[in-house]
């Protein structure tokens, strides 16, 4: 080239012996960047940093994937997550490599033409250096067109893979829908990451220049990759949150009541997609469905969801539901545990440091827990509820057997209950006593002074071979510990054995209070638990002998209105018709039907649920799957009942089996072998 040329080309002039020249001697301009340059190094080193923050978020996906830590609780992994971590990995990994690519070649091919025209400079030393303009400066970087023509397709690809692969549920794990994975959103953020980091290359129309460390690069690829890094964080904990948390509304109404009979299916709930159903409780509005990781409580008259409270990250939980409360325990290994308390109408949380140690039942005023007294007796002791405490409370009371030079057992399972009439607590205790002397000599054991505690299986006491066993049953007031009456039932012979039960097969009539079931010698005493005295027997509900109890099968229904009895067939296990009784607390037969369906068996009957005025049995059928209720007024008399179909059971494992549950609102129908939906039974 002549020295014309180089005159024309200011790009290419300069002094040598000022010694700025980097190639051949020429001098570079050392003025300021133009500002529309410094915004195209921005563009560019962020567009840098989008891509470096989606291939994290893609190695974080690949770890998790494959079992590196955490786990996917929510939603169905897609099956091909594998495939799509490595691809979108590579896509970021050439997001970041090709545009320096293209600086390298771009720069090669700048010094090959500068040591082309390398003797021209040198030819016209006196020839004054100019600057290049910004823009010719700019241009001298830009991408090749071949480059910008991919990243253009690619980017375009990438915003239909945004659209496309959106995810099709919701994002949030909302009880009874299904929901998006994790996975699923993870993956959608990181190609919203690459095609971010696309459009900004195109818009910067120039790889990244050098060096990493100045004005415009260190800041851009920084804020950047951290903002996907962050941005996939809090999406991450909004559509999958540790914990989701909703209350009933603030003013939800009267509570529907518990249907008299139903006719028909009126709703249909799923539990939340990963988790599983381990009981079905009547709680305040309706069913409570205590899960593998919370609670849902639904309005028995919709089947709407009141509240909720799950842990959706936590693993070895135990949910239980009493009287007056909703309690999740979570183990922290060693036997020790942390919890928290809810509100089983609202669902609001009344204490997130409940005590846990030795704890039997919540009532809505006090806690029980074992009590162990100073000479080894077992008992329970009584703690308050006051709101907003955070410390240990103090007791209100503990009682342990005192029964003079006896030995006694506490059975493990207080009862509490509320008189409706006065709203007063009480609680039910159970012992049973015996002669140290007399048990030592016919065991051939030494008493112990804190006996091993078995599982009694509802048994009160067993005769044996003691002769000076009792029974008893004793009810203390809730606020004060005092007792308020007891029962002793001694122990006749060696057959003789003595059960208590609770009388909570079905909710209570409305107004009333459930009764003990008492048996002793196979005779039934249904109890008032208020005042101790019984109920008053069916004289057809007895036996030759004069006893209550040994006619009568199960009771479904008992309460201080009254109960509903299935009775004895005339051979037992013969599949003859079966009689139901309904009594007052007199013991007068105010209603009576009559069961006489080939396809009902004992199994059957011993699953049914007495409603105010309608029996109903749960049936499946074992070739069909189909679920169906056979429902009969309790006073039809011998014209029986008629069949309600339910729905067919899902898929399910080897146990297929139909169970009942009357609660505000509705009766819920369910397998509960593998609870994958709830039926709600209406009027």
């Amino acid at each position: 080239m002549g020295g014309t040329e180089s005159e024309g080309d200011p790009g290419r002039t300069g002094h040598p012996e000022s010694g700025g020249g980097a190639r051949g001697g020429v001098q570079t301009d050392t003025a300021p960047p133009h500002p529309r340059q410094l915004w195209r190094d921005a563009l560019a080193w962020a567009a840098a940093g989008l891509f470096a923050g989606a291939l994290v978020l893609c190695l974080f996906g690949l770890a998790r994937h494959l079992g590196l830590f955490g786990t996917e609780l929510v939603g169905d992994i897609p099956e091909s997550a594998l495939t799509y971590w490595i691809l979108l990995a590579l896509v970021a990994v050439a997001g970041l490599v090709l545009p320096h690519t293209s600086l390298t070649v771009l720069e090669d091919e700048q010094d090959q033409g500068d040591a082309t025209d390398a003797p021209a400079v040198s030819s016209a030393p006196d020839t004054p250096s100019t600057s290049v303009a910004p823009e010719a400066q700019g241009a001298t970087h830009s991408f090749p067109r071949a480059h910008t023509v991919l990243l253009s397709v690619s980017s375009g690809i990438l915003v239909f893979l945004v659209v496309w692969l959106f995810p099709r549920y919701p994002l949030s794990p909302t009880s009874g829908r299904v929901a998006s994975s994790e996975t699923e959103v993870l993956l959608w953020a990181c190609l919203v990451a690459l095609f971010l980091g696309g459009f900004l290359s195109l818009a910067a129309q120039r790889p990244p220049r050098r060096p990493f460390v100045s004005f415009a690069s260190l800041p851009s690829f920084t804020a950047a990759a951290l903002a996907v890094v962050v941005a996939a964080t809090a999406l991450g904990s909004v559509t999958h949150p540790k914990v989701v948390h909703t209350v009933a509304a603030d003013d939800p109404g009267d509570p529907p009541p518990v249907p008299a009979g139903v006719s028909a299916t009126g709703w249909t709930w799923a539990p939340p997609p990963g988790t599983s159903v381990s009981r079905v409780a009547a709680g305040p509005r309706g069913p409570i469905l205590l899960l593998d990781d919370g609670f849902v409580a639904l309005d028995g008259a919709t089947g709407s969801e009141l509240w909720t409270y799950r842990e959706l990250h936590a693993t070895e939980l135990e949910t239980r539901l009493f009287e007056g409360a909703a309690l999740l325990t979570r183990s922290t290994g060693n036997g020790a545990a942390t919890g928290v308390l809810l509100d089983p109408a609202t669902g609001e949380i009344t204490s997130e440091r409940p005590q846990l140690e030795g704890l039997q039942t919540y009532t809505p005023t006090a806690s029980l827990h074992d009590y162990l007294s100073d000479d080894g007796t077992e008992g329970i002791e009584a703690r308050s509820r006051e709101p907003g405490l955070t410390g240990p409370a103090d007791p209100l009371w503990s009682f342990v057997p005192q029964e003079a030079d006896l030995f006694c057992e506490f059975q493990p399972r207080a009862r509490p209950t509320t008189d409706p009439d006065t709203g007063d607590g009480l609680v039910v205790v159970a012992y049973a006593c015996v002669d140290p002397g007399e048990f030592e000599e016919k065991t051939l054991e030494t008493l112990e002074p804190q006996p091993i505690r078995g599982d009694y299986h509802g048994i009160l006491a067993h005769g044996g071979s003691v002769d000076s066993l009792v029974a008893t049953v004793a009810v203390l007031d809730l606020s004060t510990g005092e007792e308020v009456w007891r029962r002793d039932d001694p122990v006749l012979h060696s057959q003789h054995r003595i059960d208590l039960k609770s009388g909570r097969r079905a909710l209570a009539t409305e107004g009333e209070v459930p009764a003990l079931e008492l048996w002793s010698d196979y005779e039934l005493f249904l109890l008032d638990p208020r005042t101790g005295e019984p109920q008053g027997h069916p004289e057809e509900a007895r036996d030759r002998r004069g006893r209550f109890g040994p006619a009568v099968d199960r009771v479904l229904r008992a309460d201080t209105g009254g109960a509903v009895l299935l009775m004895r067939g005339d051979y037992h296990g013969s599949g003859s018709p079966r009689e139901v009784l309904t009594t007052d607390p007199d013991g007068k037969v105010t209603a009576r039907v009559t069961i006489d369906e080939s396809e009902l068996d004992q199994s059957h009957l011993n699953q049914a649920v007495a409603l105010e005025d309608t029996l109903l049995i749960p049936y499946m059928d074992e070739d069909t799957r189909l679920m169906s209720v056979y429902a009969a007024p309790l006073a039809a008399g011998d014209f029986g009942g008629e069949w309600l179909e339910v729905g067919s059971l899902l898929e399910s494992g080897f146990r297929r089996e139909h169970r009942l549950t009357a609660v505000p609102g509705a009766v819920v129908s369910y397998n509960p072998a593998d609870i994958a939906e709830i039926h709600g039974l209406v009027p």
